[in-house]
């Protein structure tokens, strides 16, 4: 049997949207953080780099992902990119 989400609670779950990302809330994410999310500014030189550099089909591994935001980022917004992100600290994740 095929699994069945609930999209209304992802939907109930989301701080902001960044460069088309959904960011789900999380216990480490300060308000500030997710204004700064909300602006395009968490994390931006990383991610405009990223966005620049980063040519269609790689394949990325990004360690001390935090919450993945930039990594999500990157792979919405980056063609036939593969990312796998990692988070070695439990309480980031």
């Amino acid at each position: 049997m095929a699994a069945v989400s609930d999209d209304s609670a992802v939907s109930e779950n989301v701080v902001t949207t960044t460069f088309g990302v959904e960011v789900l809330a999380a216990p480490h994410l300060s308000p500030r953080m997710i204004e700064s999310m909300t602006n395009g500014r968490y994390e931006g030189n990383e991610i405009a780099c990223g966005l620049a550099a980063i040519p269609k089909g790689a394949r990325i591994l990004e360690l001390g992902a935090g919450a993945g935001v930039v990594g999500s980022i990157l792979a919405k917004n980056i063609e036939d990119v593969t990312i796998l992100s990692v988070e070695a600290t439990p309480t980031l994740i």
